[in-house]
């Protein structure tokens, strides 16, 4: 995606990576949807990456998910970034998101 924002920087400082869009970078192994707890009723407010990305994971351990936005389009500030000079792949990561969060 070429954000850069923790890929990169951390390399420099010498603390540990992280990914602005990926939540799961670096503890691949850590999250598991093995274990299901008890169904819940899930209302996510915003319908930016964040919300979208928690909607999906709610949805995969196996709750009822609500996802609400004051905008009529998926996606909050990837929208804004799509915009910018050579951050175009941000439009294809909302699509993404919300493809995963409709399906």
């Amino acid at each position: 995606m070429r954000c850069v924002q923790g890929c990169t920087g951390p390399i420099i400082k010498q603390i540990p990576m992280y990914c602005a869009i990926n939540p799961e970078f670096g503890h691949e192994h850590e999250y598991t949807f093995a274990d299901k707890p008890q169904k819940k009723r899930v209302l996510i407010i915003g319908g930016g990456s964040d919300g979208m990305e928690a909607a999906v994971v709610a949805v995969r351990r196996g709750h009822d998910v609500t996802l609400w936005d004051k905008n009529q389009k998926l996606g909050g500030e990837l929208l804004a970034a799509i915009s910018l000079p050579g951050k175009g792949e941000f439009a294809t990561f909302a699509a993404c998101l919300t493809t995963r969060w409709i399906s």
